[in-house]
């Protein structure tokens, strides 16, 4: 499955953010001395997705694509960023958070994260 693109052939859009996920573990020791650790996991990442003023065909590819992914199931991204293909992503746990504020004017806001 391959992530759709807007009308202008773009994926997202200037307000997305893109983080590396991290890790971490925590010590603790007699005495109540703590010691963390950050622990990186592979290449992951997580972009978070923010779309403004869309027209309603794009929004329903967004949307369709969302419904029509099952948790947990997989498909390619190219990060907007860097153009590197990572062929094992996810929908993240946010949800889709759709906004329709004026007639054919959409905003969508969604997360993708890396599987690895």
């Amino acid at each position: 499955m391959e992530f759709p693109q807007l009308d202008t052939e773009v994926t997202v859009q200037l307000h997305s953010a893109k983080q590396r996920k991290v890790r971490s573990r925590t010590f603790r020791f007699l005495g109540d001395a703590v010691q963390g650790q950050q622990l990186r996991t592979g290449s992951g990442f997580r972009w978070l997705l923010r779309y403004e003023s869309l027209n309603q065909e794009e929004t329903s590819r967004l949307r369709q694509f969302f419904e029509m992914t099952l948790p947990g199931q997989s498909f390619s991204f190219t990060d907007p960023w860097t153009g590197t293909v990572h062929a094992n992503c996810r929908l993240g746990n946010a949800g889709l958070n759709l906004l329709h504020y004026a007639p054919g004017s959409y905003e969508v806001e969604f997360e993708v994260e890396d599987a690895q």
